[in-house]
């Protein structure tokens, strides 16, 4: 059976407050009749073709708290917002989809996650923003598929609570099961007893077993016993008690058939309840067999079965089968029933919740009141034999439940007194008149008194509760507005009070009570109450209340009582056809063709009696006196019985006395009248003389009798037959207030002696038929919705219904201000309508022709719609990025944006489903737009490059009628500035200019500070390089054996390299160059302990030298401060060299050709004081060269970082050997030089050459 639940405790006080606000705008702004019981009901359609329904079979319909439709199919769910439908569809490679199986049921809990039950027996909970599905097996039983649906509500606790199969079933409100709840229809075994057989079936008990039979089995298993000892039988299966109904079930036979044990053929009261399923039973017997052979034997249907359980299983499923154990002396049994008051014994076939967590529930014997922590909490029985199905709760009386009732024959509804606990029996069918009884299978309120009744074969039951009186609303596929298919799945009566009719072929059918307020007979050759041919253009009103409309050649008459239209060319011949016509009081007169004989006839009938009283047709031979065949424009029979006649074709009036059967025209010989009747006759010839060349497009006569023809070229005729005068007015581009210079069309009459005036294609005229004068409303000047008015009906409040060739709109004459305006969209029968082609009837009703039908309405019930619509932000996007805010309803939503963002939009939805098209929206950022902003009909915007700071972006909507929404949607928006204009940035360009500020003050100090202290290392330095220099001997010696040449390049700062010569008086002379480590004048002091420690030579071996100095050097302690010293004694032809931490002394042998390098190991002076030097000696001959050098050559650095290295010295050498040494000493420097250029010399370089002559 497809259940609904329709109001949960979620949705109860919205409901409420809906239903509540919408009563009392009816109350106190709605006649009562609009929903009485005999009130039309016109229904549109949502449909596959036109709508986008996935399926036109509907289960379920929903509106969820922000205001969306959601609509159950055979093939999807879907979404509406009015405008569109999106469909959600199973797919399988998709595990965030909507799992397999069709929608039925919808349920929204309190965060807004919106619930859907599928036929599958499974529930999505859908995330309404990410639009993703989480899959729920509700039971969550193993090996169980039980495919019935699913009702659902919500706890007021969060607790997700529903109803399946025999189960009550409880979630947490993210869908994780808690607990089943079973309905326990009768007394079972305890847990005991369970216990017990456990201990009786255990594998060394057992004897033969068919166990966990499938479906569709005939199982036999033999066995044999070997004594008469007792045994142990328990057979479980499928039985139907009381009716003996074995669908699985189990006995024992001997080996040539005969049953020798079968307790489910002979007492059925040893079947006792398993749990689970009605039918699932279970018997334990102790019986003795004789000695022998036997078969087990297990039979099963098809249905369900241990392989599958598709309907609830037993408590125990592991019994499901038949067993045969031996009897041993601890195997005793206690078989013992018990049955709990609080326990459901019902099945559940609908719930409400209460606010206190209560639940009352309806079930096969009545109602009950629930809890689903302390079980069943009272029970009342009704008087239905089955008990009771849906329900609804009342939302006009919080005490009420309205069920409907479960009887085998016709069933009815019921109201429920949750305070008293009871019953008020309702009689759905007061006419008893004929054999056809209703029978509700669904129930929704329409109002205070109305219910709607629902069956899905019978179409819908309005059963007004109060009065007891009921109708009727059956499927009618011939008429566009009437229920379209008699079997209803579903009534859901949405937040603005619309009825949705769910269908099970034809979609959904929709009333909504301020949908239709012009009723309709559209042209639809076909159907039902509408017309075969467009355009109609005479409509006149018959003294019964009806309506009188020619189209096509035939007359229709409109009953607005039964709402039917049907032909009706009264008694006029079949070979007419019937065009223009006038009805003055009862008296009508058509004017035809006759396509047979082709002449032209008028027909003068009594309505009231009838008849036709008088006939005239076309005398092509007496031009003169009778009716033309020309076609007419306009006919019209005034008060005082003159027919008046326009042609089209002659542009002239034609006019017929009472009791005369000439027909005046500018030709006819009126000398046949006399007395007053020639009178009569003479001014009404001249009167159409003197209108000729004009077409009379419209007759009136107004409250004085004074007659008025309308024509073209601006004209408006003033007839007075009384008094034999004429006037004319027509327009003048001078006079402002004079007629309109265009066709006039239609003219009616105000309650203050007005004249109205509507004109093609210079809109409508007010005017003074005392004065003369005129006041013109244009469409843009005085708001007239079209310069084109086509027909002006006063209404009996005094209010003109002007129709036009851009729709209809309504004047008040005394304000002087168009209070509505219609179109298309609000079911006009499109938005053109036919000059003059319009009456209002006796009864008050309108009627306006088209080109496409005939809009009828009744001005005072004609009502607004008071109900605003549900605003809804839909969707928001930054940078083209959907944002997610989380789904709760009560989430404060809050978009961030960055200077990296280029911009945000909004889609936004007004929900009301009345002609959503008319739906108009207002905007603003609160903080940047200084006013609402314009949107018309336009659903989204956007915003680039807001400045940084908070703002609010609000929406509002209005309905189809203009009733705004007060209630903004709304979301807060945050731009951040970027960080280079953010506070905490402003602060740092505030510290970082205070900083500058203060590091240029100290720059200021700092650098007299440094200036003075360069200042200072410039004289110390300038000090130190001249005792550098100072330490230098003042010329190179000149010895007539050796030629000798050195030099110092100075770095920057100056260094510690040193060279010096030291002359013995024997001839033989030292040589002497070093570098001292470190700069400046620690450098200095070092060079000079060394060159006076040079000064007191001893002895004569360089070796020894190198000792006593190094003594003196580590003695003196100078720190880290050391001293690299080459020595050279040149003697006898021969030198000796000693060396200490110095580079390779080179030594060219002019003999050889050869350039070597001769490096010594040894530490500097100081490092070490008992460090050993050595002296090697060579021989210097003539032509022979040494070259001593410090570091500062091979190390010299270029602008890239490299250095010149020593293969570069040694090959500058080789190269330039032949050179003196002067110009090799030269060469040199300049190598050292070229090297470093573009940077500066970072160390001295010291060059000392030698050569033998």
């Amino acid at each position: 059976m497809d259940l609904r639940i329709n109001t949960k405790i979620n949705s109860i006080s919205k409901h409420y407050s809906y239903i509540l606000t919408f009563l009392i705008i009816c109350h106190f702004s709605i006649p009562v009749n609009l929903f009485a019981i005999d009130q039309t009901i016109n229904f549109r359609h949502l449909t596959v073709e036109d709508d986008g329904l996935s399926e036109s079979t509907v289960y379920d319909v929903y509106q969820d708290s922000r205001g969306y439709i959601w609509i159950c199919t055979d093939n999807g769910l879907n979404k509406y917002d009015g405008y569109s439908m999106k469909s959600y569809q199973y797919m399988h490679y998709d595990e965030l989809s909507i799992s397999k199986g069709a929608p039925r049921t919808i349920f929204e809990d309190r965060s807004g996650h919106i619930w859907i039950a599928t036929s599958a027996g499974l529930i999505n909970r859908l995330n309404v923003e990410t639009e993703e599905f989480k899959r729920i097996d509700p039971l969550n039983i193993p090996n169980t598929n039980i495919r019935d649906v699913v009702n659902l509500g919500q706890l007021p606790d969060g607790r997700i609570i529903g109803i399946k199969n025999r189960y009550f079933i409880i979630m947490d409100r993210g869908g994780n099961h808690i607990k089943n709840i079973p309905v326990i229809g009768e007394s079972i075994y305890t847990d005991e007893f369970y216990n017990q057989l456990q201990n009786i079936s255990k594998i060394e008990n057992l004897i033969a077993k068919i166990g966990s039979p499938g479906n569709t089995q005939n199982m036999t298993q033999e066995f044999s016993l070997d004594t008469e000892d007792s045994i142990f039988v328990i057979l479980m299966g499928e039985f139907e008690v009381p009716r003996n109904g074995k669908y699985d079930y189990g006995w024992i036979e001997d080996l040539k058939g005969n049953k020798v044990w079968s307790p489910w053929d002979e007492d059925s009261s040893s079947a006792a309840y398993a749990g689970g399923n009605l039918f699932n039973r279970i018997t334990v017997q102790k019986i003795s067999l004789k000695p022998g052979n036997y078969k087990l034997r297990f039979q099963s249907d098809a249905v369900y079965s241990a392989a599958l359980w598709t309907m609830a299983p037993p408590d125990y499923p592991e019994y499901w089968g038949i067993g045969v154990y031996k009897v041993s002396e601890i195997n005793k049994l206690d078989v013992k029933k018990i049955q709990n008051d609080k326990n459901l014994k019902s099945s559940v076939h609908d719930f409400e919740v209460n606010e206190d967590g209560t639940i009352w529930i309806s079930n096969n014997k009545g109602m009950a009141l629930f809890d689903v922590d302390r079980g069943v909490l009272d029970r009342y029985k009704t008087k239905y034999e089955f008990g009771l199905l849906d329900m609804v709760q009342d939302p006009y009386a919080k005490n009420y439940l309205w069920c409907i009732g479960n009887n085998d024959g016709p069933s009815g509804i019921c109201r429920f007194n949750k305070a008293t606990g009871m019953f008020k029996y309702f009689d759905i069918d007061p006419d008893k008149s004929d054999d056809f009884s209703f029978n509700p299978q669904g129930l929704e309120f329409m109002n205070s008194d109305e219910i709607w009744l629902s069956n899905n074969g019978q179409g819908i039951l309005r059963f007004n509760h109060k009065t007891g009186s009921a109708s009727r609303l059956t499927m009618d596929r011939k008429l566009s507005n009437a229920l379209r298919d008699n079997r209803i799945r579903y009534l859901y009566q949405d937040k603005a009070g619309a009825m949705w009719v769910s269908t099970s072929t034809m979609g959904i059918s929709i009333y909504d009570p301020y949908y239709q307020k012009f009723g309709l007979l559209p042209y639809a050759e076909g159907r039902k109450n509408s017309f075969p041919n467009p355009n109609v253009s005479n409509i006149c009103g018959n003294p019964n209340g009806t309506a009188i409309i020619a189209n096509g050649g035939n007359l229709y008459t409109f009953d607005p009582i039964k709402k039917e239209l049907y032909e009706n060319n009264f008694k006029l011949k079949d070979d007419l056809n019937n065009f223009a016509f006038t009805v003055t009081n009862s008296i009508a007169h058509f004017s035809s063709w006759d396509y047979v004989k082709r002449l032209r006839v008028i027909t003068e009938y009594d309505l009231e009696t009838d008849k036709i009283l008088n006939q005239w047709y076309q005398d092509r031979d007496n031009y003169y006196t009778k009716l033309w065949g020309w076609g007419i424009e306009e006919i019209y029979y005034d008060s005082r019985g003159i027919l008046w006649i326009g042609y089209q074709n002659d542009n002239s009036i034609a006019l017929k006395m009472k009791g005369s059967d000439i027909f005046i025209n500018r030709t006819t010989d009126i000398s046949v009248f006399n007395g007053k009747e020639l009178e009569l006759a003479k001014f009404l010839k001249k009167l159409s003389i003197d209108t000729r060349g004009y077409i009379p497009k419209t007759f009136f006569e107004d409250s004085q009798g004074i007659i008025w023809v309308g024509a073209s070229d601006g004209l408006l005729f003033k007839i007075d037959v009384d008094n034999y005068t004429f006037d004319t007015y027509n327009h003048d581009p001078n006079d402002s207030t004079s007629i309109p210079s265009g066709m006039i069309v239609t003219m009616t009459e105000d309650s203050r002696n007005n004249l109205w005036l509507g004109t093609w294609p210079t809109g409508m005229a007010r005017f003074d038929k005392s004065s003369g004068k005129s006041k013109v409303y244009y469409k843009r000047e005085g708001g007239l919705i079209d310069n084109t008015v086509c027909k002006i009906i006063p209404d009996d409040d005094g209010y003109l219904w002007i129709a036009t060739k851009n729709g209809i709109c309504k004047f008040n004459p005394v304000q002087e201000n168009f209070e509505e305006y219609y179109y298309a969209e609000d079911g006009l029968q499109s938005n053109e309508f036919l000059f003059d082609a319009g009456t209002k009837t006796s009864d008050g009703t309108i009627y306006f022709g088209g080109s496409n039908g005939v809009n009828y309405l009744e001005p005072e019930k004609i009502f607004k719609n008071p109900n605003p619509p549900i605003i809804d932000i839909a969707s928001v996007f930054k940078d083209g990025h959907k944002i997610l805010f989380g789904s709760a309803n009560d989430i404060q939503k809050l978009i961030k944006v960055t200077f990296r963002d280029r911009g945000i939009s909004f889609d936004f939805n007004a929900l009301n489903y009345t002609r959503t098209g008319k739906n108009q929206y207002k905007y603003r950022m609160v903080g940047y737009d200084p006013d609402w902003v314009e949107a018309g009909d336009r659903r989204f915007t956007s915003y680039t490059n807001l400045p940084p700071g908070d703002y609010l972006f609000q929406v509002i909507g209005s309905n189809n009628d203009g009733l705004w929404n007060k209630n903004p949607a709304e979301i807060k928006v945050k731009v951040y500035p970027p960080p280079w204009a953010t506070w905490w940035a402003y602060s740092f360009y505030i510290l970082s200019i205070a900083g500058l500020l203060y590091w240029y003050v100290q720059f200021l100090k700092n650098r007299n500070l440094r200036e003075t202290e360069e200042l200072r290392k410039t004289e110390e330095l300038e000090l130190a390089r001249q005792f550098q220099l100072d330490l230098l001997p003042s010329k190179i010696p000149r010895l007539p054996e050796y030629e000798i040449a050195a030099k110092i390049d100075t770095a920057t700062e100056v260094g510690g390299d040193y060279y010096d010569f030291f002359e013995q008086p024997d001839g033989t002379i030292y040589l002497v160059t070093g570098d001292a480590t470190g700069h400046g004048m620690t450098a200095g002091m070092m060079v000079s302990i060394t060159k006076a420690g040079l000064h007191g030579i001893s002895q004569p071996d360089t070796k020894d030298i190198m000792s006593q100095l190094n003594t003196v050097i580590k003695n003196i302690d100078l720190g880290q401060n050391r001293m690299a010293l080459n020595i050279g004694y040149l003697s006898n032809g021969s030198v000796q060299f000693s060396s200490a931490g110095m580079p390779p002394l080179y030594f060219y042998s002019a003999a050889k050709g050869e350039l070597n390098e001769i490096l010594q190991v040894g530490l500097p002076l100081g490092s070490l004081k008992e460090e050993d030097y050595k002296s090697d000696t060579y021989d210097f001959n003539p032509g022979d060269i040494m070259i001593f050098l410090s570091d500062g050559l091979p190390e010299a650095t270029n602008v890239s970082g490299e250095m010149l290295g020593y293969g570069a010295v040694y090959d500058c050498i080789l190269e330039n050997i032949d050179q003196d040494p002067k110009t090799l000493l030269n060469t040199l420097s300049r190598l050292g030089s070229e090297w470093i250029k573009g940077s500066t010399l970072d160390d001295d370089i010291t060059l000392l050459i030698v050569k033998k002559k």
